[in-house]
């Protein structure tokens, strides 16, 4: 495999991995806001720009649901001179006209939010966020700090394509999840449903009485799709790049 800016260039059978560290318009790490409902990377093969009947299509989502995976009261990065709480909240605190609170309760709590340091002032940041914290009669007597950073990882198996060159982008989708829809539609609560198992969530689907309905939700359940198609957050990561497939001699070396 070898890699020339986005694009991919791949031998046919052969494992090809994406991992790279995705980052915003301004250097910052990418960062997921807590209040997006069931985000997941998604990223699409494709062998035409367009959909066409018959073409090759095929997304591969990574969940982001769990809770390993970090996300923020904001996408903004703060500045800090060096990583304490004590200059967090001097800084954004409530004292000082900003929302940051010492409350793990509370959405604005120091731990929801990303911070860097410019130890050089050279515009190498460096990024972390607090990942616990004690306080002991308002004082805080110990505080952890993690690095962030965000990255997509994922592995290719290339047997079933073709020699030819394929599309592939990579997108942040968010929304309504087909188990809290099946869930809706019977007028059942919500909570627990995105842990359903394949067995448990199809036998809701088979219980719905509208045949159209029920069919419907059938396909979209066996497409591998997680969520319902009218997405509430859809952001771009990374544009249309090619992957370049080649042939491959098959057979062992004589």
């Amino acid at each position: 495999m070898k890699l020339l800016g986005d694009d991919v260039y791949i031998q046919r059978g052969e494992n090809w991995t994406i991992d790279f560290e995705v980052k915003n318009d301004e250097g910052d790490p990418y960062m997921i806001l807590q209040s997006i409902q069931n985000p997941y990377i998604a990223i699409t093969v494709t062998a035409a720009r367009y959909e066409q009947q018959g073409d090759f299509r095929k997304t591969y989502w990574l969940d982001l649901t769990d809770e390993s995976f970090k996300k923020f009261i904001s996408t903004e990065a703060l500045y800090l001179g060096g990583f304490t709480i004590e200059e967090a909240i001097a800084y954004y605190g409530v004292d000082n006209g900003g929302k940051m609170v010492l409350d793990e309760g509370d959405d604005f709590d120091v731990m929801n939010y990303l911070f860097y340091i410019d130890p050089d002032s050279d515009g190498n940041r460096i990024y972390k966020y607090v990942s616990d914290y004690t306080v002991v009669n308002g004082v805080v007597t110990s505080e952890t700090w993690s690095e962030y950073t965000f990255r997509i990882v994922k592995e290719f198996n290339t047997k079933s394509w073709m020699e030819q060159c394929y599309l592939y982008d990579i997108k942040l989708l968010a929304g309504e999840s087909v188990k809290e829809h099946v869930a809706t539609l019977l007028n059942m609560s919500l909570s627990g449903v995105n842990d359903w198992s394949d067995e448990t969530t199809l036998m809701y689907i088979n219980s719905i009485s509208d045949d159209e309905v029920r069919l419907e939700m059938l396909r979209i359940y066996d497409s591998g799709i997680p969520l319902m198609p009218d997405y509430d957050t859809k952001s771009l990561i990374l544009q249309p790049s090619t992957i370049y497939v080649s042939s491959n001699i098959q057979g062992g070396v004589r």
